[in-house]
This record gives C-alpha cells, sequence and structure tokens, in this order.
C-alpha cells in the first residue's frame, strides 16, 4: 500500500506520488499536493505580473537572450547572407528553408528551446538570407 500525507492547503489526505519531489520535506516531498502547488505558482506568477519593474526586467532579459540565441545561429552559418554574400546586422537575417516539406518549426521561435540538437536539426535544414534576398526568393525571383 502506497504511503500517504496531508496536503497542507487543501488538507486532503493523498498518496505521495500526489505531491512533487523536495529534499527539504522529511518524507522527500513538499508540502502542498500537486494541484495545490501549480495553483499557488500560477498565483504568484500572476501577481508579479502586476509589478510594472518585474515585467521591464522580465521583458529585458527575454530580450537579452533572444538575442544571444540570433548570434549564435547567425554565427552557425558564418553570419553572411547565403545569396548576396552581405554581412549585416543580426536583426535583418531570416532562416530560410530550402524544402518547406521538412519544416517542422519556426527557426526564430524554435532558438529558444533548451535542446540545442532540436535547434540545430532544424537549423540544419535551412540557409542565412538577408532580408531582401529572403523577400525576393518568396517572391519567386530567384529559386
Amino acid at each position: 500500500m502506497e504511503e500517504v500525507k496531508v496536503c497542507s492547503s487543501c488538507l486532503r489526505t493523498l498518496p505521495l506520488s500526489s505531491f512533487s519531489s523536495d529534499k527539504k520535506g522529511k518524507d522527500g516531498k513538499g508540502s502542498y499536493c500537486k494541484t495545490c502547488a501549480n495553483t499557488k505558482a500560477k498565483e504568484h506568477r500572476l501577481e508579479r505580473r502586476k509589478d510594472p519593474e518585474y515585467v521591464k526586467n522580465h521583458n529585458a532579459k527575454i530580450t537579452e537572450i533572444n538575442k544571444q540565441n540570433k548570434r549564435a545561429a547567425v554565427e552557425y552559418f558564418g553570419g553572411v547572407c547565403n545569396d548576396c554574400g552581405g554581412s549585416f546586422p543580426d536583426c535583418v537575417y531570416d532562416f530560410h528553408h530550402l524544402d518547406m516539406s521538412t519544416k517542422e518549426a519556426n527557426p526564430s521561435k524554435i532558438l529558444r528551446l533548451k535542446d540545442r540538437s532540436k535547434v540545430i536539426s532544424e537549423l540544419n535544414k535551412c540557409i542565412l538570407l538577408c532580408a531582401n534576398c529572403h523577400r525576393i526568393r518568396h517572391f519567386g525571383e530567384k529559386q
């Protein structure tokens, strides 16, 4: 028979599997069941989003991480447009899929993943183009 524990929030008696791991707890489990812990975490996140200073700092942090990820991806391709050979600021580059049937994700979005192998896998299906050359390709003027 599985051990049980009382949730400190909802006061229900639940099996230990209903609690997340926590090394600080005597039994190696948190004091709140997973449902209550998730609810409290969601409330905490919503409360933080009301703080303009937190939002400003959070957005700045995310923007910086996105810039670093884009920089790494541009460097992965050598930092020049595949078509015109131009070198531009990172914000000018797009990742163009050579075969749309192999596209699994938008490279600009997938750069946020921590699993670098998925990022590299998707980037390997692409070439680096400056915005102008990318637009030209999609208007059919150059294939």
